[in-house]
């Protein structure tokens, strides 16, 4: 289950199934190292799932994602 400190990995369902790494911290977020804040929409949309739950994240654009990874 995703929490505070968890690397995730997504997977999009569009745009050629892109994934994306980033660890949840509470920190300011720094996005080109792969550091999510735990109140960034990426990390709210990730907070408690798990391995095959499938997500809406919202952002700019709203993408549908499935959780590959969780440590």
């Amino acid at each position: 289950m995703a929490r505070l400190g968890s690397k995730v990995r997504l997977r999009y369902l569009d745009r050629g199934q892109e994934t994306y790494q980033f660890t949840i911290w509470k920190d300011p977020s720094v996005p080109e190292t792969g550091l999510a804040n735990q109140n960034a929409p990426l990390a709210k949309a990730v907070l408690d799932a798990e391995v095959g739950d499938e997500l809406e994240i919202l952002g700019r654009l709203i993408r549908k994602a499935v959780v590959e990874s969780v440590n």
